[in-house]
């Protein structure tokens, strides 16, 4: 891993602040942006990611997965899912996936994934991954789906730049799974999601959509079991209902 660490008070977002950096003057693979507070963090679907200052984890790291192909791309989300994990279950947390990419411990939500790719001529060129974990803040707003920390599961803080440090080495060893046959990668994704094999009630817009979670699909739609038949969904087509349990 050759990318530097840097590091930063207050910025809009690490995910704009690596791709601005990225376009002006260009950035080393592996390079990590990690910020005390982001005025303007996001997360799926531009909804708001919300963290007191200094308490949490709040980082972008910049890959360059040229290897991949364009239709390719959830691979990478597939990829900081299973870091995020790998990362936690270090700390002795153990999470689920609730797709596409936020990680929930106990059924709570812990952290957050973002990715950004820019393709070039059908391949990814390169990948802004972001990861929000709440680690030391004890507090949080309400939220459709309640959000909790590491210091609420662990009882005590935790060292910030030890979780870095342990994330960066998850996402890297997560990262080699790209270059191997889809099938491990794949299994190591679909196996943690949170519901699988369950009845699972979702919405998409207004209406309510019942199904039994199946898998997730090469492209990162999600598949359900709906009366006998599989219908796959694309991230953003429908929401998991907070009253369902997986």
């Amino acid at each position: 891993m050759n990318g530097e660490i840097i590091r930063l008070s207050v910025v809009d977002s690490t995910n704009i602040y690596t791709s601005k950096m990225l376009s002006q003057s260009g950035m080393i693979e592996w390079t990590t942006v990690v910020a005390d507070h982001q005025t303007g963090g996001k997360g799926q679907r531009g909804r708001k990611w919300e963290s007191k200052i200094g308490d949490n984890l709040l980082c972008s790291t910049l890959l360059k997965p040229t290897h991949l192909k364009s239709e390719q791309h959830f691979f990478i989300s597939m990829v900081a899912s299973i870091a995020a994990q790998s990362t936690l279950l270090q700390f002795g947390l153990r999470s689920k996936i609730k797709w596409p990419n936020d990680i929930l411990v106990e059924g709570k939500k812990l952290a957050g994934i973002l990715i950004e790719n820019q393709i070039t001529k059908g391949h990814l060129d390169s990948s802004i991954v972001g990861f929000g974990l709440n680690v030391n803040q004890p507090e949080f707003s309400t939220y459709p789906w309640e959000a909790t920390s590491m210091i609420n599961l662990l009882g005590v803080e935790t060292d910030l730049d030890q979780v870095l440090e342990t994330y960066r080495r998850e996402l890297e060893i997560a990262y080699e799974l790209t270059f191997r046959p889809f099938d491990e990668l794949y299994t190591r994704y679909s196996s943690s999601l949170y519901g699988l094999s369950s009845e699972l009630t979702f919405f998409q817009g207004n209406k309510k959509v019942q199904g039994r979670l199946s898998n997730v699909d090469a492209s990162g739609r999600l598949v359900l079991n709906i009366n006998g038949s599989l219908v796959a969904f694309a991230s953003g087509e429908i929401r998991l209902a907070r009253t369902s349990s997986g």
